[in-house]
């Protein structure tokens, strides 16, 4: 992984295995007034021979135990999603 401070944020880039599915990913992320900030440029991972990618810059945001995601499109295979909405306690997606 490579983290790079701009400002406020800290741009990222990398890639590993987790329980045998590769992932990438670019982005970057902010940390302030206890909230997260996530925007994420670039993404894949393969999953069972499927693979998703990130369609196009997407962002979400974590506080008080909630995340909200404005709008994360993705290329599944030969389909494609865009989620949106917030999950926490209760689940609040529409995909």
């Amino acid at each position: 992984i490579d983290l790079k401070r701009d400002g406020d944020w800290t741009n990222f880039a990398g890639g590993a295995t987790v329980s045998g599915i590769p992932a990438t990913a670019s982005g970057r992320v902010k940390i302030a007034d206890g909230k997260t900030s996530v925007e994420i440029a670039s993404g894949e991972a393969t999953v069972r021979g499927i693979k998703a990618a990130v369609a196009e810059p997407s962002s979400f945001a974590i506080a008080d135990g909630v995340t909200s995601i404005e709008k994360l499109a993705l290329n599944l295979g030969s389909g494609s999603a865009t989620v949106s909405g917030s999950a926490g306690q209760t689940l609040n997606l529409t995909a």
